[in-house]
């Protein structure tokens, strides 16, 4: 996993022996106590989410506040406080195994995916949060587009929510090729989906969809990750 902080000019970078940090592209660190191996990053101020097999963590910058630290240690299990690197880390060590962790843009929730679950980390707490209230989420990634949120899962397709209210949901029943998706991509108005049987372009207007697969000249229908350039 990778993620760039464009305001502080930081990169994160998942490796097996962690996450490392690189500073203005001169200097690497290693953030020991951190999440080990992420697999998902998402920028919460000037600190990180992370998300790997020991669950979620956060790496927090010293600048965030003596207020803030307290908040975030009385939900977290704080480990330990670097001045060498300028951080302190957090985590939620009563759940593990998470897959994924996202942050709305306005920063007011945190999304956070279990292995059992789908949980929402707002005003200082945690809950879990079920599709009609009923159904447990599988998450695999996150995305936004303006007030929606949308989820991509391991087995129930697509999933999208305004503020915490279910909106709609896509699976193999309405369109979607297969209910995996590994990786969500906004693009304007459209939600690029890669799947396990090929690539899906969903319209955030209307939701409509529309598969790419080999017939259409895909070398392989096992899609892991979507980046759009341009046109």
């Amino acid at each position: 996993a990778l993620a760039y902080d464009k305001e502080n000019k930081k990169l994160f970078v998942s490796c097996s022996m962690g996450f490392y940090f690189d500073k203005n592209g001169k200097e690497c660190y290693n953030l020991k106590g951190a999440t080990s191996a992420p697999k998902y990053f998402s920028l919460y101020k000037n600190s990180v989410f992370t998300a790997g097999a020991d669950g979620i963590g956060l790496a927090a910058w010293n600048d965030l506040g003596e207020q803030q630290r307290q908040q975030l240690r009385a939900k977290f299990d704080y480990i330990k406080n670097t001045t060498e690197f300028n951080y302190n880390s957090f985590f939620m060590s009563t759940q593990k195994r998470a897959r994924a962790v996202f942050v709305e843009k306005d920063q007011s929730r945190v999304w956070l995916g279990y292995a059992h679950g789908l949980f929402l980390f707002e005003n200082m707490k945690v809950r879990e949060f079920k599709w009609n209230d009923s159904v447990s989420v599988f998450v695999k990634c996150f995305a936004q587009k303006d007030d929606i949120l949308i989820v991509g899962t391991l087995t129930q397709g697509l999933m999208f929510f305004k503020g915490t209210k279910p909106l709609k949901q896509i699976s193999n029943l309405n369109g979607l090729p297969s209910n995996l998706c590994s990786e969500i991509y906004v693009d304007g108005n459209t939600l690029w989906v890669a799947t396990d049987k090929g690539l899906v372009k969903v319209s955030l207007s209307n939701y409509e969809v529309e598969v790419f697969n080999r017939q259409d000249g895909l070398i392989s229908e096992q899609i892991n990750g979507v980046v759009v350039v341009n046109n």
